[in-house]
């Protein structure tokens, strides 16, 4: 769909009230610091300054933030004024600071990777920002009004915006300014976006329907086609879309009467499907409809990571399938499953969840209790699961402390402690491949 001659226009001047709607950053004060990362930190991508190869114990990031999002290598975030901000690997660009290693010429240092939050760079310096994403290697965001913006690494047309170049700053994919964009997910090579009115639309690779599109193929070459251009997916063309999350190779959609659906790789049960329940080369429809959410209990998240997927329902109730190994499923083994199974380990212990993400081989979830607290499950080798030190891989999910308590001696009885408990409910949180990020309220 391109933009209508008759409102070309009208669009524009919108979207250049939106680029001129620019804000002062938020000031950066130690008192009252939120946001603390964990886990791998090479490329400087858990924030705190450096790149050391590890932060073992949450520490927190100098800058107050109100969302974060974290990719393969690298996150996005918005302060309290909606500023954007990026951090860790820039190799393609994705950071949007205008200039990629690949720019560089020959013997010069890259020291493009950001160690701590940095505005992002060209038309979205400073400007209000409403919606992010992170993909591996590239990024995505949306303005006050819907416009869609992306950067970084293009090679399968995972921007959308025409071509397979790579982009270091952001740019708008002009072909969705009739929609106003409300929701976008960002994977490994495709990415996605929900309209105002629930329409989808999908580019970048499409190996295997993950676009929730039939395959096409090349003429010379054989190979599935790569789409460098938004598609509407025409198979959800009855449906209103409300959100959609891109994994590594497979698609999650959540309807408005909070059904589901998968699309993609089926090789590891992800798709909540035996994996010859969905043939790609000879379906009859691009996707599957998954039966884990129903009218009396329809779904209120969708979350895909690398070859599994998560499921929570609004009741609090959370269901995995897909690749168990390093127990990224939670449900206390490693044998992967081809059906959305409940964790059982939540059931057992009365913990209800009220928002989950997948991250690369774990999860990362928030409880619904009057203080929410942080729950982990998966691989572990990162200390991605802030087990301050203990690398073990966490097969059922496990309490994560981000702020320690205090210990305080007794004067006048030294063998007598008293401990100070400090607890602050969690707010927001973020799971990258091998790190992980969580917001804290202020009080």
């Amino acid at each position: 769909m391109l933009v209508k001659f008759q409102v070309h226009k009208k669009l524009k001047q919108l979207l250049e009230q939106d680029l001129q709607n620019k804000v002062q950053p938020s000031k950066t004060h130690h008192k009252g610091m939120n946001t603390y990362f964990f886990g791998d930190n090479r490329q400087g991508k858990c924030g705190i300054g450096n790149d050391e190869a590890f932060v073992v114990k949450p520490q927190c990031v100098m800058t107050k933030l109100k969302l974060i999002t974290s990719g393969h290598h690298h996150n996005l975030a918005l302060d309290k004024n909606k500023v954007l901000y990026a951090w860790g690997r820039n190799r393609f660009g994705q950071l949007g600071q205008g200039i990629a290693d690949e720019d560089l010429k020959d013997g010069e240092e890259s020291g493009l990777n950001n160690f701590i939050p940095q505005p992002v760079k060209g038309p979205l310096l400073n400007v209000v920002i409403d919606q992010v994403a992170c993909g591996w290697q590239h990024s995505m965001a949306t303005t006050k009004s819907g416009f869609l913006f992306a950067w970084g690494l293009n090679m399968s047309g995972q921007l959308g915006v025409g071509d397979f170049i790579d982009r270091s700053q952001p740019e708008h994919i002009k072909i969705l300014a009739e929609h106003q964009i409300t929701s976008i997910s960002a994977g490994h090579l495709h990415s996605g976006a929900i309209t105002s009115t629930g329409k989808l639309f999908m580019w970048g690779a499409n190996p295997d329907c993950r676009l929730v599109k039939k395959l096409e193929y090349y003429q010379r070459s054989g190979r599935t086609k790569n789409y460098c251009n938004p598609q509407y997916c025409e198979a959800m063309a009855l449906k209103h879309i409300t959100q959609i999350s891109c994994g590594t190779t497979h698609t999650l959609i959540l309807d408005q009467e909070g059904y589901a659906y998968s699309a993609g790789c089926s090789d590891d049960g992800q798709l909540g499907v035996i994996h010859y329940q969905f043939a790609p080369k000879i379906c009859e429809q691009p996707f599957v409809y998954l039966s884990v959410f129903t009218r009396d209990n329809p779904g209120k998240k969708v979350s895909a990571g690398d070859g599994f997927s998560v499921f929570l329902d609004t009741l609090g109730n959370v269901y995995t399938c897909g690749k168990a190994n390093f127990g990224r499923l939670g449900q206390g083994h490693q044998y992967s499953l081809n059906n959305p199974t409940r964790i059982g380990w939540f059931s057992k212990n009365n913990i209800l969840i009220k928002d989950v993400e997948a991250g690369g081989r774990h999860c990362l979830a928030i409880s619904n209790e009057a203080v929410p607290k942080l729950y982990g499950w998966g691989f572990g080798f990162y200390h991605q699961l802030g087990q301050k030190g203990d690398t073990e891989d966490c097969l059922d999910p496990v309490k994560i402390q981000i702020i320690e308590n205090e210990i305080r001696e007794n004067e006048g009885d030294p063998s007598k402690r008293q401990v100070i408990i400090k607890q602050k409910a969690v707010k927001r949180i973020a799971a990258g491949y091998f790190h992980s990020g969580v917001i804290l309220k202020d009080k």
